[in-house]
């Protein structure tokens, strides 16, 4: 099926929202295809296919990097489907090549979930390291950390969502892979945590809890967000940020990014 048709049959009947434009996590489109969405903690997957102008990266038909097009169908089919209601040959449908395409350029479908999930991690690694090398002290760290978690996940909703989602199916020693970044990013936070905690800036009790606390606060952005609601995601991030140091205790509050002009209101003269 071509990405706009696999995307107006996802946000078919999609419900209204709350009046600020984000809605409840369960909130989905209406119609799915006959393959049921995995299901997260007894809950359906976000109504993030209904993004799929604003984040699909490619058109896949015009995107001349077959690679780059299989990765991007695969991103789709995982986030609307589930990795497991997924087949080979409908990302290669997706994709616009042939399943010997797909292997040559891609490898396995396993390959293609690790592939998905290890750039995901990769990008969230160097932007935590930008965002602390950049701050003054762990206050503006700790906020410039979050700031980068919610707009990666923000800019990024499919991929991020696959990789919260999918971590079971990849095979362990893949999943070991995977858990090692994932480390190696919680203990950019821990660093930030522990100098702030020794140098006052921050009151916390249990570092570990408040790091594991502010980390799903950032991740809930993926279950939640929509580009097409009233707020800027900078604006989102820079609130989100301000959450995190008063989790954390943090009087000092650094100067936050200022949020582009709202969006005119419909017939609205600007």
């Amino acid at each position: 099926m071509a990405g706009s048709a696999l995307w107006s049959r996802f946000c078919a009947g999609r419900p209204s929202r709350d009046p600020f434009g984000y809605g409840p996590p369960h909130e989905l489109g209406g119609e799915r295809s006959a393959a049921p969405a995995r299901e997260i903690g007894g809950l359906d997957p976000p109504g993030i296919a209904c993004y799929g102008p604003v984040i699909d990266r490619s058109v896949t038909s015009g995107n001349t990097d077959t690679g780059a097009r299989i990765r991007d169908a695969a991103v789709r089919l995982f986030a609307a489907r589930g990795y497991a209601a997924t087949g080979i040959r409908e990302i290669a449908d997706e994709a616009g090549v042939t399943t010997a395409a797909l292997y040559h350029h891609m490898g396995s479908k396993q390959d293609l979930l690790l592939t998905i999930m290890r750039d995901a991690m990769h990008e969230m690694v160097a932007g935590a390291r930008v965002a602390t090398a950049e701050a003054s002290g762990p206050p503006e760290e700790l906020a410039g950390i979050a700031r980068a978690h919610v707009m990666y996940n923000g800019e990024n909703l499919l991929d991020a969502y696959v990789g919260d989602a999918e971590i079971r199916s990849l095979d362990p020693p893949n999943r070991a892979r995977i858990v090692k970044l994932r480390d190696s990013y919680e203990a950019l936070w821990a660093d930030v945590i522990k100098r702030g905690c020794e140098a006052g800036d921050f009151q916390i009790g249990d570092q570990k809890l408040f790091r594991f606390a502010a980390i799903q606060m950032c991740n809930g952005v993926t279950y939640w967000y929509t580009p097409a609601g009233p707020s800027p995601l900078i604006g989102i991030a820079d609130e989100l940020a301000g959450f995190a140091l008063t989790m954390a205790g943090c009087e000092r509050r650094p100067a936050l990014a200022a949020p582009p002009p709202a969006r005119p209101a419909p017939g609205e003269v600007v």
